[in-house]
């Protein structure tokens, strides 16, 4: 059973050594507006100030478009932290939301500590394999005005369309039981 915090500060010091063992991945996984982006930017911080040489992958970055979940959950787990956990490069394309252009390679070295932020990054085959396994969380109403506040008029028209897809995904492939820890955001003082 995975044990609940409700301070990202907290977490982000949980994490922090299993970036120095096992795969030296960590995955941080939530719905849209719960907080994975604050946790990761605050344990790549953390990472940074001990010159961990730690990168950070934000899921973002590699879903094909506003249908692209699933798509991009399973690329980062089948080319990235598949690879990276047998001790071999791994790399994803970079999409670019303008263009919706798919082509521009990101390359991750074996034996380098990896963040992987986003939804999906608790993929079935990413899970096993990571020191690291964190689910973000909030009610759906907090989500929704942090996600919006944050993203606006970008991601108004998409949010119904995102939130089926992450509904799916948690549905489907219930990421939660393959935590380790979960990191309870319902609190504005959670993200400080």
């Amino acid at each position: 059973m995975a044990a609940t915090v409700t301070s990202a500060e907290r977490a982000a010091r949980f994490l922090l050594p299993r970036l120095t063992r096992g795969s030296r991945v960590v995955l941080i996984d939530g719905q849209s507006g719960s907080g994975k982006s604050t946790l990761a930017r605050l344990l790549h911080e953390l990472a940074t100030d001990q010159a961990m040489g730690v990168t950070l992958l934000q899921l973002d970055h590699v879903y094909p478009g506003w249908n692209g979940l699933r798509d991009g959950a399973r690329e980062v787990a089948e080319r990235v932290v598949l690879p990276l956990s047998q001790g071999r490069p791994g790399y994803c394309l970079r999409y670019d939301w303008t263009t919706g252009d798919k082509s521009r390679p990101l390359f991750f070295k074996p034996g380098r500590p990896l963040i992987v932020e986003g939804v999906g990054a608790l993929h079935p085959l990413s899970a096993p394999v990571a020191s690291g396994r964190v689910w973000v969380t909030a009610p759906t109403e907090v989500r929704k005005k942090r996600a919006l506040d944050r993203d606006g008029d970008l991601y108004r028209p998409h949010w119904h369309q995102w939130a089926a897809q992450e509904d799916e995904y948690v549905r489907k492939t219930r990421p939660l039981v393959r935590a380790e820890l979960i990191l309870d955001t319902t609190a504005a003082e959670a993200l400080r």
